[in-house]
């Protein structure tokens, strides 16, 4: 998304590249995924939101199956990730405006074994 500043410039806001995604799948279970990324280079950057969806991120953006508001945090974790492809990127939000995407990262979460059973105690 472009703005434009006070001074007539138009800049570009991207939310930051994510640097890493670590799958803490466990059991074959639905697993959760740690997000970090480096700060925005804009300053007065008052929100991060994350988007997650199974085969790509709709157009609309709203309409993904996880929406994370993480106000400045620079990491997040992501619950109940099932098994299958999931695509996964930012935005940053300055003054009321929220960006484009940053560069959509491609996750492949696992599926359990074939034969993989839980006991319970």
């Amino acid at each position: 998304m472009k703005i434009k500043t006070r001074n007539g410039v138009v800049r570009n806001l991207l939310a930051p590249l994510f640097i890493s995604a670590a799958l803490l799948a466990q059991n074959g279970m639905p697993a959760g995924v740690d997000l970090t990324w480096d700060p925005s280079p804009d300053t007065g950057v008052t929100n991060y939101i994350i988007y997650a969806h199974p085969n790509g991120i709709p157009t609309n953006r709203q309409q993904s199956l996880v929406r994370v508001s993480v106000g400045t945090n620079l990491v997040v974790r992501i619950e109940n990730i099932t098994p299958g492809r999931w695509s996964i990127g930012a935005a940053a939000v300055l003054k009321g405006v929220e960006s484009d995407l940053s560069n959509i990262i491609i996750l492949d979460m696992p599926f359990p074994p074939k034969f993989f059973r839980i006991s319970l105690p």
